[in-house]
């Protein structure tokens, strides 16, 4: 999303759960928020990542990701995990 948006990456020091989630992945990604068929959807995705519903969860999941790169309890990882999930359900 930074990369399309032309904006500088952040970097948190968070669990890395996933390889999708390295930098590097973007190296080949073209989209730019300038072309001219997305246009529209980067007008709608720059104005809602700043709304407050977003920035909300967005700062609850960097918070539960960095916690989760140190947290070695079983049961506080589950929990931590489960409200992940609640936090990318869109249902």
């Amino acid at each position: 999303m930074d990369k399309f948006l032309e904006k500088e990456f952040l970097h948190f020091d968070k669990w890395e759960g996933s390889n999708w989630e390295r930098v590097s992945l973007t190296e080949d990604f073209s989209y730019k928020k300038n072309d001219e068929e997305l246009i529209d959807f980067a007008i709608w995705l720059e104005s809602f990542i700043v709304s407050e519903g977003f920035f909300k969860k967005a700062n609850e999941f960097i918070e539960i990701m960095m916690r989760l790169k140190n947290e070695q309890e079983i049961s506080i990882r589950e929990t931590l995990v489960k409200r992940l999930h609640e936090l990318i359900d869109v249902n």
